[in-house]
């Protein structure tokens, strides 16, 4: 199941602003769930359009969540984006998302 997140969700740092836009090779492919950029982990996934930066951190655009589970809360799904997004970050730190 996809939920739509409306809660703002960042990344501290400044992602490069020219891969915001999803690639070609994106665009052309028929992505299902309508979202371009994702950040997997292990209790579901981040989806999203694309980012913008402001004020030193790189905010995600038209967020989603994909998650195997059906009946999670506004407030877990979101707890759940900001594990998911903590955890790629101290990973591979501000190309989470690229």
């Amino acid at each position: 199941m996809i939920y739509k997140i409306t809660q703002e969700l960042f990344v501290e740092g400044e992602a490069d602003e020219r891969w915001a836009d999803a690639p070609a090779f994106a665009k052309e492919r028929d992505f299902s769930h309508g979202y371009y950029h994702w950040i997997g982990g292990d209790k579901g996934d981040v989806l999203f359009q694309s980012f913008e930066v402001r004020d030193g951190k790189t905010y995600l655009l038209d967020v989603g969540f994909s998650s195997g589970y059906n009946d999670m809360t506004d407030d877990e799904v979101y707890d759940a984006a900001i594990e998911v997004i903590g955890c790629a970050f101290e990973s591979i730190g501000i190309e989470v998302c690229y």
